[in-house]
């Protein structure tokens, strides 16, 4: 059997606010979809959900959207301070940290930014008639 090695609590918190960041797009982009199908309608009932899809890159689920990729950000740049350093190589005598796990922390984190952060900056720019 292979020895599997035990994650640091700072790996599982990140992991944990990665996980949550995940969690809020879903809500945001259920959201979304429900409010598109919804502006298709005619009539005071379609023009309600648009204004509903414009006020919701501004309103609480954008911002806890926002808040959890903040949080993750932080999580994750703890986790790698502490397991390599501010130079990015493994610090002496720090704790074993599980091959590649704090790579992928970063790597998902960044996906994550690129994907959200500039699609919903570019509809509310849209949206407000900045592009």
């Amino acid at each position: 059997m292979e020895k599997r090695t035990k994650k640091h609590p700072e790996i599982l918190k990140a992991e944990a606010a990665l996980q949550e960041v995940n969690k809020r797009i879903k809500e945001y982009e259920m959201e979304r979809d429900r409010l598109e199908k919804g502006a298709a309608q005619s009539g005071v009932k379609g023009l309600t959900f648009k204004h509903q899809l414009t006020v919701l890159d501004v309103g609480p689920l954008a911002e806890r959207l926002n808040e959890a990729l903040i949080h993750a950000e932080a999580a994750v740049r703890i986790a790698v301070r502490k397991f390599l350093g501010k130079t990015g190589e493994p610090l002496k005598g720090g704790a074993p940290v599980p091959q590649g796990s704090l790579w992928w922390l970063q790597r998902e984190l960044e996906e994550k930014k690129k994907v959200t952060v500039p699609a919903t900056l570019r509809r509310i720019r849209k949206n407000r008639g900045y592009v």
